[in-house]
């Protein structure tokens, strides 16, 4: 059930940018929303079988937005990037951080159950939808003329270079955000205390997914910006391997991750829009990134729970995301100079 959603980012994120070609951006968001209110309705029914359908529409909803919108955010904000690129990508942060540390209470101790408890996210996605009306003014056909093609776009190593970055920050992303409590636990900390730190973890996500991309749009190239962002994933993942017995060790170098995270997430979606002409061209980029990314997303959790449940050894999985960061550095390098495909 939790990789449909994902699985669903990764096929729409294909479709996303022809369909914005053929309709809008602006229609194609505003149709995003509407599947992922009817999503919402769809999983709130009591059968399983809906709840499966529902959760299938929700991703295609979150898909068709989260393609689309680097796209939006050029063409609308052509001067203005890093700005609304924070704005977007804190503002879905701070969200995610909300609903996620607030369902379980409200569907537990309240009593709403989990249905409930997750039908009444339904308020902020309809008052994203109402907010979006005025945007159906408009329609960008501009510059289609002018969009790569799809093998030109899937031959081009820039393009690559960005979809790695997004691949790999996805993994390190989701499998952290999945797997770090079972990890803190087998090194001694008790289910409340790896809850914390998992809190932690995305708290100190949150400043940095505002400020790389306000620092990284004005920047020549975003190269410190990554190195930065690697070695403190570094220092991170080898402070956790050598010293994970003591609270505040490890909340220091959690912190160091969670921060290193939370650029790395903004930077990914920051290139989109950086290293292509108009807002078609990242649009089609946007696709073809978060197509893989997602894919990744989706096969790294498994990967790391099948490494962690045959070994035991959380010390190996945290010198696995090392290795994983160190690749990560090596791509964000290449895709973090200025170019354009």
């Amino acid at each position: 059930m939790t990789a449909l959603p994902l699985l669903s980012f990764s096929l729409l994120s294909l479709f996303a940018p022809k369909l914005s070609r053929s309709f809008g951006l602006e229609r194609m968001i505003f149709i995003g929303l509407i599947l992922l209110i009817l999503g919402m309705v769809v999983r709130f029914m009591p059968v399983n079988a809906l709840l499966f359908i529902g959760t299938i529409l929700v991703g295609i909803g979150i898909a068709l937005c989260n393609v689309l919108i680097p796209g939006f955010v050029k063409k609308t904000f052509p001067l203005r990037i890093g700005l609304f690129t924070s704005l977007y990508m804190t503002s879905m942060a701070v969200f995610a951080t909300i609903a996620s540390g607030v369902s379980v209470p409200l569907a537990l101790n309240i009593g709403l159950g989990w249905n409930l408890s997750l039908f009444i996210w339904i308020a902020p996605a309809f008052l994203a939808l109402i907010l979006w009306l005025p945007q159906l003014k408009y329609k960008t056909k501009d510059h289609i003329k002018t969009v790569p093609t799809a093998t030109k776009l899937w031959h081009s190593k820039l393009a690559w270079q960005v979809t790695a970055f997004m691949g790999l920050q996805s993994i390190l992303f989701y499998s952290l955000i999945t797997w770090l409590p079972e990890l803190l636990m087998l090194n001694g900390f008790d289910a409340t205390e790896a809850g914390f730190f998992l809190a932690w973890m995305q708290i100190f996500g949150i400043p940095a997914t505002f400020i790389v991309p306000l620092i990284g749009a004005r920047l020549y190239d975003q190269r410190k910006i990554v190195l930065t962002l690697g070695v403190l994933y570094a220092t991170g993942f080898l402070g956790l391997t050598f010293f994970n017995g003591s609270l505040f060790a490890t909340g220091l170098f959690i912190a160091f991750v969670g921060v290193a995270q939370g650029g790395a997430v903004s930077l990914s979606f920051l290139l989109l829009s950086l290293r292509t002409k108009t807002a078609q061209d990242a649009a089609s980029l946007s696709g073809m990134s978060q197509a893989v990314g997602y894919l990744f997303a989706t096969i790294g959790p498994i990967g790391f729970g099948l490494l962690l449940q045959s070994i035991q050894l959380p010390e190996l999985t945290y010198m696995l995301c090392l290795i994983l960061t160190i690749v990560l550095l090596l791509v964000g390098l290449l895709a973090s100079r200025n170019k354009t495909i």
